[in-house]
């Protein structure tokens, strides 16, 4: 919990661990059968290297990954705010088997949790008029692990009007998601 997300020491914590942020990759509907994809095979072969060389694969962050951090505690203030509520900054929670690892933007009560999306402004736009699922298996992810039961997905813009997007804890997507892991990381313990 005491960890900073983006630190050394978060990131070699979590070198060689599935994370939330690439759950997508599993829930593929091949993936979900056992196989790898490609997409899968890329992230296998990374977490491999990792655990092998003890440490983690450095990728950079993207444009928008850093406006976003530019932007967290901006944004976080003004949801707080709007909600009425406090949350809470950790570096992430991990399962039991120490095999899977999620970093929440944020917890909020002791139900929820927070996940901030600083788009662009045409992707916001879009969000605003049709929402968006594009961080559903991150989110139900960090659902499982943390044992939460909801999740807002959180979008934030300088100009624009946020758009908040409930989430519940759905323990059928989650059944799936662990047994797609389970498949996955029985491929990764082969390699």
């Amino acid at each position: 919990r005491d960890l900073i997300q983006g630190t050394a020491e978060w990131r070699a914590i979590r070198a060689g661990k599935v994370t939330a942020s690439a759950m997508h990759v599993l829930m593929t509907a091949k993936a979900r059968t056992g196989a790898l994809t490609e997409g899968s095979r890329t992230y296998l072969y990374r977490l491999a290297a990792e655990w092998a060389l003890g440490q983690p694969y450095e990728t950079g962050q993207s444009a928008f990954m850093v406006r976003g951090s530019a932007y967290e505690d901006q944004a976080w203030a003004t949801y707080e705010f709007d909600h009425g509520v406090t949350t809470e900054k950790i570096g992430g929670v991990e399962n039991d088997e120490q095999t899977v690892w999620v970093s929440p933007d944020r917890l909020i009560g002791a139900d929820g949790g927070g996940e901030l999306k600083t788009l662009s402004a045409p992707e916001h736009v879009r969000a605003m008029l049709e929402g968006n699922d594009d961080p559903l298996a991150q989110i139900q992810a960090n659902l499982w692990i943390t044992g939460r039961i909801w999740w807002d997905s959180y979008f934030w813009n300088p100009v624009l009007p946020e758009v908040c997007i409930r989430i519940e804890r759905d323990d059928n997507y989650i059944a799936t998601l662990a047994t797609s892991v389970g498949w996955f990381l029985e491929h990764l313990e082969g390699a």
